[in-house]
């Protein structure tokens, strides 16, 4: 909620510069004028694909991170946990996506099968391996891995659905806008001067809308312990 603050001001002070012309007067030691032209304007507006993406990105890994942290505060070892925990747990735990030589993977291996016989409390490191930067389909995607349902509102939905490019609906395009501006190989200018205002105002809002969904869907798979067997 804090973050999102953060972004529904800088929008605010965008909409503010467009309404007043690229003009802005600064209060202070008398009156302070500068112009803003439009392509500084075109520049800020791209800024606002940068945080979107940076709150997606951070609430979808600080959800698992959540039921991670409370798999370990109930210090369940691996046969109470449910499948898709416990394939969580091993891939990490044994290394089973990195590049090992075969002495050190049966190392791993014979690790990984001493914790379980032991009945050793847990620590499981979530992670979005092969899923990529995240949107709204990505985070589908990593939910249905964890099993973790999301309940999200029909009007929440269908407003991030709805196709702004292509088949993306706007929480992908902010994803591909962010990765094309973070890799250098977009234009801020020419990124900004492609939205208004009013557009980036309306993606940002339903963006909180969305993610205040996401984090009571993470609560509520916290709430009833459904990382459990």
């Amino acid at each position: 909620r804090e973050r999102m603050r953060d972004s529904r001001a800088y929008v605010r002070v965008l909409k503010f510069i467009e309404q007043a012309g690229g003009t802005v007067t600064l209060n202070g030691q008398g009156n302070t004028t500068m112009s803003i032209g439009k392509g500084t304007t075109h520049v800020l507006k791209a800024c606002v694909f940068l945080h979107l993406y940076n709150l997606v990105e951070s609430t979808g890994m600080l959800g698992l991170e959540h039921v991670a942290e409370q798999i370990k505060a109930h210090k369940l070892p691996f046969r109470d946990l449910n499948d898709n925990w416990q394939k969580a747990w091993a891939t990490a735990f044994a290394k089973i996506n990195e590049d090992l030589a075969i002495e050190n993977r049966l190392e791993y291996a014979l690790r990984m099968c001493q914790t379980i016989s032991d009945d050793i409390a847990l620590e499981v490191e979530a992670k979005v391996v092969g899923i990529g930067n995240l949107d709204d389909r990505r985070i589908e995607t990593m939910a249905e891995r964890y099993g973790i349902p999301l309940v999200i509102r029909k009007r929440v939905k269908t407003s991030i659905k709805y196709r702004v490019h292509n088949d993306l609906g706007f929480l992908g395009l902010v994803r591909e806008r962010r990765n094309g501006l973070a890799h250098g190989h977009d234009s801020f200018a020419d990124i900004g001067q492609a939205y208004s205002s009013a557009d980036l105002a309306r993606w940002s809002w339903a963006t909180y809308q969305y993610l205040k969904e996401l984090v009571s869907s993470f609560e509520a798979y916290v709430s009833a312990k459904r990382f459990r067997r």
